[in-house]
C-alpha cells in the first residue's frame, strides 16, 4: 500500500509539473538581425517591445501589451517581445516571461550586444536604453511610433490602429 501512495505521489508531482509553462528560449538577437525581423514581417503592422526583469513598469506593461495583440492580431498586428536583460539574466528572463507570453506569439527575443548605446541608437536616434521601450512598424517596415518610458497602453493602441 505504501508503495502505492509513493507511486501516485509521484505521478502527481510528475503530471503536475508537466502542466507549468516551460521557460521558453531567448533567442539572441543583435542589431542587424532586429533589422532582418522587422523585414520579416513585412505585411504586417509590428509592435517592438523592450523589456527586461529588473523594470517594473515593463512588468506591469507587458501583460497589456500581450492582451492589445491577442486582441489586434487577426487584423494584422505582430508582437515581438525582446528582453533588454544581460545574457547573465537570461534564465530570471525566461522565467518571468513564461506565464505572460502564449506560444503562439513565436520567438520571444533577448538583445545580443556588446554596446548597449549603438544598440538602441541603432532601433531609433534618440532612445538611449531606457525601458520599457516599444516601438510600431507600419505593413512596409517603416518606423511610424516610438513610445519610450512608461506610457498608457491606449496610446500605443492609437497608433497601431492606424496602420491595421
Amino acid at each position: 500500500m505504501i508503495r502505492f501512495a509513493a507511486l501516485a505521489a509521484c505521478l502527481a508531482a510528475f503530471t503536475l509539473a508537466a502542466q507549468q509553462p516551460s521557460a521558453p528560449k531567448l533567442t539572441p538577437l543583435t542589431l542587424d538581425g532586429y533589422s532582418g525581423l522587422i523585414s520579416a514581417h513585412r505585411g504586417h503592422v509590428v509592435l517592438a517591445t523592450f523589456w527586461a526583469t529588473y523594470c517594473i513598469p515593463c512588468r506591469a506593461e507587458l501583460p497589456e501589451l500581450v492582451k492589445l495583440a491577442t486582441s489586434l492580431h487577426p487584423r494584422g498586428l505582430d508582437l515581438l517581445v525582446i528582453s533588454a536583460d544581460d545574457a547573465d539574466q537570461e534564465p530570471q528572463a525566461r522565467k518571468f516571461i513564461a506565464p505572460k507570453i502564449p506560444s503562439a506569439f513565436g520567438p520571444l527575443y533577448i538583445k545580443s550586444t556588446k554596446d548597449d548605446d549603438k544598440y538602441a541608437a541603432g532601433i531609433h536616434a534618440r532612445w538611449q536604453g531606457e525601458l520599457p521601450a516599444n516601438f510600431i512598424y507600419d505593413r512596409t517596415g517603416r518606423k511610424e511610433g516610438a513610445f519610450i518610458g512608461e506610457v498608457p497602453t491606449k496610446n500605443i493602441q492609437a497608433v497601431i490602429e492606424r496602420f491595421l
